[in-house]
């Protein structure tokens, strides 16, 4: 309970309670309410959230924030030479937009628009896919799965509690319904049973090598 409530609680709030406080101190009071109410919103009115392992709530409680406040600094306090809110009308809507940036970055991470990132926790899709890649996952609407999952596609789909991202290797059609074969690259054998069509949530179309390695690293060292 105690390691639960360290990586999916304290350390998320804390990292999300930096960012705001660092947009504070340089944009005033607008990008953090900007910022806290993006990710107040999606979590009160989204009836579904992505986070039901380790790697997703610390890419999106942790990593996210870490990452937004690196691209504060460089962006607009390097760049642009922005070194406090006193620098006029300027920097107050540069750090509104930071905050705005950080929401739709916080929005994706939790997959809220049609593409959301899945860290890769196995070695079963190597070596297309290795421990620590994230997988960019196209959320595809249930009318287009027919047309757009092929042999050879890589697809996100549950396997009982878990989601497995492996490669479709066949596809058949049993009355109207299309069921999909697959198999992780790195497998001896295919996975047991079919997937139904209606089961599919997504497929792969971009992987990012290493970038959520930090989101491992982080859930070893609180485990």
């Amino acid at each position: 309970a105690a390691v639960k409530f360290v990586g999916s609680d304290f350390l998320p709030t804390l990292a999300q309670n930096l960012l705001a406080t660092y947009l504070a101190f340089l944009g005033g009071p607008l990008p953090p309410i900007i910022y806290r109410g993006g990710v107040l919103a999606i979590e009160r009115l989204s009836p579904v959230l992505p986070m039901n392992n380790w790697p997703a709530q610390t890419l999106i409680g942790i990593v996210v924030p870490v990452l937004g406040i690196l691209l504060v600094r460089q962006v607009f306090y390097e760049e642009n030479k922005i070194k406090s809110r006193r620098n006029g009308q300027d920097g107050y809507l540069g750090w509104t937009l930071t905050a705005v940036i950080s929401v739709l970055v916080m929005w994706f991470a939790m997959g809220v628009f049609s593409y959301s990132p899945q860290v890769i926790i196995t070695g079963s899709m190597q070596p297309a896919m290795n421990i620590g890649d994230v997988a960019i996952v196209h959320k595809l609407p249930k009318d287009k799965i027919r047309s757009e999952v092929q042999v050879d596609d890589i697809i996100l789909f549950p396997m009982g509690e878990i989601k497995v991202i492996h490669r479709v290797i066949g596809i058949t059609e049993r009355d109207g319904n299309y069921f999909y074969a697959t198999k992780g690259d790195a497998n001896d054998a295919p996975d047991s049973g079919w997937t139904l069509q209606d089961n599919v949530l997504g497929k792969v179309v971009m992987v990012v090598p290493k970038a959520g390695w930090p989101s491992l690293l982080l859930r070893g060292a609180v485990d």
